[in-house]
């Protein structure tokens, strides 16, 4: 038997079955039908009795998930970083929150780990990002509003079909990915502007440049 006699036979079952069921079976049964199906399952022994299976699949994703986690947070806190090694999890996913836009940007990866820069220096880097970051984040949040309401301007006049909900949702796409690109290039090129005068050009990333990186972000530039 192939695959696709196998998969009709048994879709043919369900649909007499379910047939069957609609003609022949009253409003009371469908109703009751949830109760009777987990009163049906088989008690185990450990607990909650009736849900073993899903107990452990929770357990083992979360466990997964958990693991993920803690090497996503590690492989983003600074080797540098002048707390306690025995912070719990919360406290250490709160500083890599809090500096994880920081530290994706691969110039300031590069001054923070390629060059141990004065503090002086580097705070005041870190303050031009963030003024920059809350700017590039400020601005696009109110050129996207203006760039929804041009395209919605420009579909107006036609019919809501899929063709037409495909090609706004795809000029929308466009348009939002041209206008995060051109404003994050803006700011990185303000941004490199800083390191320069501080002189530490030889530290700035090349845009659209890809380096052989450690998972300490450390590399020979």
């Amino acid at each position: 038997m192939s695959v696709t006699e196998y998969v009709l036979e048994k879709g043919k079952t369900a649909y007499e079955n379910l047939r069957w069921e609609l003609k022949y079976s009253s409003v009371v049964n469908w109703m009751s039908y949830p109760f009777f199906w987990f009163m049906r399952k088989e008690r185990g022994l450990d607990f909650p009795f009736y849900f073993n299976n899903e107990k452990r699949f929770i357990e083992y994703n979360l466990a997964i998930f958990m693991e993920w986690f803690n090497n996503f947070i590690n492989h983003h806190e600074p080797e540098r970083y002048p707390g306690d090694t025995s912070l719990t999890l919360y406290n250490r996913m709160k500083y890599v929150l809090r500096n994880f836009h920081i530290y994706s940007n691969d110039t300031m990866s590069n001054l923070y780990y390629g060059a141990k820069l004065p503090a002086r220096d580097y705070q005041r880097l870190v303050n031009t990002y963030n003024n920059y970051y809350l700017g590039l984040l400020a601005y696009n949040t109110l050129s996207g509003v203006f760039l929804v309401a041009l395209n919605n301007y420009f579909f107006r006049a036609r019919k809501a079909t899929l063709p037409t909900v495909f090609l706004a949702s795809l000029t929308t796409y466009f348009l939002f990915s041209a206008n995060y690109k051109l404003s994050y290039m803006t700011m990185d090129s303000l941004f490199n502007q800083h390191v320069r005068r501080l002189g530490h050009g030889n530290l700035i990333h090349r845009y659209r440049e890809h380096y052989p990186r450690n998972i300490d972000y450390l590399t020979n530039l």
